[in-house]
């Protein structure tokens, strides 16, 4: 009723008739609900097409959309990475001061926290002695949505006009692995990983890189698995979408061609996140 009424259909609801169609052909099987393939695949088709243009409908609409849903994330992501990097500056600092005094730093830092891999799971790690610090996002398929939109049309290689810029977030290898997602379903993830060159000094800008990876989730088709006795549904492997060199794209499975200075990164992204905390819009309250 709430999607048909009084000769009008309401496409808003789309999307809620696909999720549904899809839930139930996975979890609800023994129901045996007629004509539900048809209702799953006619709303799929459609959903494709009004899900992207919720969003916008052309790149400066969808840029513009995402940086205002998503700008107060892009900001605690500018956050986490600046402690990062001015948490690794202070400690390198300590070491030379320590140091200049004839402290072995070494000894001393044995006993500081650390953030490690735990052991158990770092059986095929290259390097699990390194420090790790780990940040975890949980948030809505608006916010992802809005998030890939920013990079894609804001950090991309080329402007929304289709004009090429000399710096970019996401690679032209990466824009091909984000038109193939079609939509964005449970475990969609956005992955941000920040690597420390301790061969480069501190005011290197390859002192710090970072590299984006991202999986739509589980967006397989539940009409395979329809006559199976499972309802489980793999999540799409992660791919990396960042780099802008040219190697990159001759050789897209080197890691190495897919980082981009933190500099670069910051550079690109700050124009769309909120650096400051919004003041709370609840009046103080003075009790008598």
């Amino acid at each position: 009723q709430t999607f048909h009424k009084r000769g009008r259909f309401n496409i808003s609801k789309i999307p809620d008739i696909y999720d549904s169609a899809k839930y139930d052909l996975l979890h609800n099987k023994k129901l045996h609900m007629a004509n539900i393939e048809e209702l799953f695949t006619v709303s799929q088709q459609m959903a494709d097409i009004v899900v992207p243009n919720e969003y916008g409908i052309t790149p400066e609409e969808r840029l513009d959309i995402g940086k205002r849903i998503c700008s107060e994330l892009l900001g605690k992501l500018c956050r986490d990475f600046s402690y990062t990097r001015q948490a690794s500056t202070e400690m390198d600092a300590q070491a030379v001061e320590q140091q200049g005094k004839g402290e072995d730093f070494d000894d001393e830092h044995e006993h500081s926290i650390k953030h490690r891999l735990a052991a158990e799971f770092a059986d095929d790690i290259k390097t699990p002695e390194r420090d790790i610090r780990t940040r975890i996002y949980f948030t809505s398929e608006s916010h992802i949505h809005a998030l890939i939109n920013v990079l894609r049309y804001g950090c991309g290689p080329c402007t929304t006009a289709g004009e090429p810029k000399e710096k970019a977030i996401v690679s032209e290898a990466g824009l091909e692995v984000l038109k193939k997602a079609k939509e964005f379903d449970y475990l969609s993830q956005v992955v941000f990983r920040v690597f420390e060159n301790l061969d480069e000094p501190p005011d290197s800008s390859s002192k710090f890189t970072v590299e984006v990876k991202f999986s739509p989730g589980t967006v397989g088709d539940p009409l395979s698995i329809a006559n199976l006795d499972t309802d489980f549904m793999p999540a799409t492997p992660l791919e990396p979408i960042s780099g802008c060199s040219a190697s990159s794209e001759r050789n897209h499975n080197n890691e190495a061609n897919h980082l981009v200075s933190l500099d670069d990164f910051e550079e690109l992204i700050g124009p769309f996140a909120t650096h400051k905390r919004k003041e709370s819009v609840v009046p103080n309250l003075k009790l008598a």
